[in-house]
C-alpha cells in the first residue's frame, strides 16, 4: 500500500522491484541501506547491458522506516538516482487509559500508532479516523457500563482494550 510517496507494509518479506530504461543501455543497479544491507549496498546482477532492465529484490527488514537509494548506471556512466521510503509496521495502534477527572466514569483514551493513520470504535459505533501519530479521546461507558474502544491502522493492525473495569473504578 502506497501513501504519501511512502510504501506500507506489514509482511516479513517485501519485494522491492522496477523497470530502469535508458537508450545507453543500462549496466548497473545498486541498493543502498546501512541497516539493509551488510555492506550498506546491495549490487543487482546484470549479465548484459540492457535498455530495459526489470529488477526484483526480496527484503527481510525489521519494523521501522527505511529510505532506500536506487541508483542506476549506464554503459556511459550516466546515474540516475530514485528514493523509495519503505514503513514497516506490524504493531497495532497502542491504547492507554485512566480515569478522567470528571466526577463521571468518562475516560480519557490516547491512541498511538506510527503510521499516522489511526481508526477507532468504541463499543463498535461509529468509526472514526486520524491522521495522527497520537489521539487523544474522552469516551463515556454505554448504558450498561461497557466501554470497549477497538482502534486498528492502515495495514490492518488490530487492538482491543475493554475499558469498562476503569469506568467502575470511580463508583
Amino acid at each position: 500500500m502506497v501513501l504519501n510517496a511512502i510504501l506500507f507494509s506489514r509482511k516479513d518479506k517485501i519485494h522491492l522491484s522496477g523497470t530502469v530504461l535508458d537508450d545507453n543501455y543500462i549496466s548497473k543497479v545498486t541498493l543502498r541501506n546501512s541497516r539493509l544491507f551488510p555492506k550498506g549496498c546491495y549490487d543487482i546482477f546484470i549479465a548484459e547491458a540492457q535498455k530495459e532492465f526489470i529488477f526484483s529484490h526480496e527484503l527481510s527488514p525489521d519494523e521501522g522506516i527505511y529510505d532506500i537509494q536506487i541508483t542506476a548506471q549506464n554503459l556511459i556512466g550516466n546515474k540516475k538516482i530514485k528514493h523509495v521510503k519503505i514503513h514497516v509496521d506490524r504493531s497495532a495502534p497502542v491504547i492507554s487509559a485512566a480515569l478522567s477527572k470528571e466526577k463521571d466514569a468518562s475516560v480519557i483514551a490516547v491512541l498511538a500508532d506510527t503510521s499516522r493513520c489511526i481508526s477507532w470504535c468504541v463499543n463498535n459505533g461509529p468509526i472514526q479516523h486520524s491522521r495522527k501519530e497520537k489521539v487523544k479521546l474522552n469516551i463515556c461507558p454505554n448504558t450498561k457500563g461497557q466501554l470497549i474502544l477497538t482502534a486498528w491502522d492502515i495495514l490492518g493492525n488490530i487492538n482491543e482494550a475493554d475499558l469498562s473495569t476503569v469506568c467502575h473504578r470511580r463508583k
